[in-house]
């Protein structure tokens, strides 16, 4: 039940205080996040370069980002592009991620769902599709947590 009204409790801010009101209109965000999986933990920083807001409760986004982790004296290395449309609270995405890691290298496809704080906090469930071959140190299932610094929030706020 306390579920419950704390979903409600961020439905209900989400309509009041949407994107368009709550952000600084800036041309680009930095981005910082974790992907968790069964095998390596991912770090990643980018930069979401473009946001269109409607009517302040929609928002598209493109995010150009990498991947990192490093282990084992080996540096993994993802370049990732993801394009993510936000509505209210939901949050969906996909992304081309191009994995390198100790000589082996892949594409992947990973589509996202999951939650969004009025744009700036996502939390999310993914799954890498192998595009070419499948790498076993790519996590097939991911937990992303991403979020923007907080430096972008308006003035006029609070």
């Amino acid at each position: 039940m306390k579920l419950f009204f704390v979903f409600l409790l961020l439905v209900i801010h989400s309509i009041l205080f949407g994107q368009k009101d709550f952000f600084k209109d800036r041309k680009a965000d930095l981005e910082l996040g974790i992907n968790v999986g069964s095998r390596k933990p991912t770090f990643e920083i980018g930069l979401n370069l473009f946001k269109l807001f409607d009517r302040g409760m929609v928002s598209n986004s493109l995010l150009l980002s990498s991947e990192f982790n490093y282990s084992n004296s080996n540096l993994l290395i993802a370049p990732k592009l993801t394009y993510s449309k936000s509505y209210l609270i939901l949050n969906f995405s996909g992304s081309i991620i191009y994995y390198n890691y100790n000589h082996s290298n892949g594409l992947f496809f990973r589509p996202n769902f999951g939650f969004t704080y009025c744009g700036w906090l996502d939390l999310v469930y993914g799954y890498n599709i192998p595009l070419e071959h499948k790498l076993e140190f790519v996590n097939t299932h991911t937990i992303t947590l991403r979020g923007r610094l907080f430096g972008i929030l308006k003035d006029d706020i609070f």
